[in-house]
């Protein structure tokens, strides 16, 4: 469903803070993501949409959770903009509560090493 030249932003100074251009970038971003945490599902809550075919606005609210190495729960949320054009994404912006994000990465990088 990503253009070409889809951009994918995720914001936010952590190792998953990411700017970048194309779908091979965009599905490394997910490998990179997998890492950092392992089996993190993705779970739709709301879905807002708006606009003509060419250009579409979605506004989507996510669940975040996965299973920290030692064990521990981690959830979080997160917020989504995209535009589509003709269907096809062209931008996707991730907002995810970089502070509780933060302290997850912290925590699975002090147990690897």
């Amino acid at each position: 469903m990503a253009a070409p030249d889809v951009r994918f932003r995720f914001l936010g100074d952590t190792p998953l803070g990411a700017d970048v251009r194309g779908q091979q970038a965009f599905r490394d971003w997910f490998d990179l993501l997998q890492q950092h945490l392992p089996g993190v599902r993705l779970q739709l809550e709301d879905v807002v949409a708006g606009g003509w075919p060419w250009n579409t606005r979605v506004a989507v609210r996510l669940r975040v959770s996965s299973t920290l190495n030692d064990g521990t729960p981690y959830r979080n949320t997160a917020i989504q903009w995209l535009t589509l054009r003709w269907g096809r994404m062209t931008d996707d912006l991730v907002l995810e509560d970089t502070l509780t994000l933060d302290a997850a990465l912290r925590q699975q990088n002090s147990l690897s090493q």
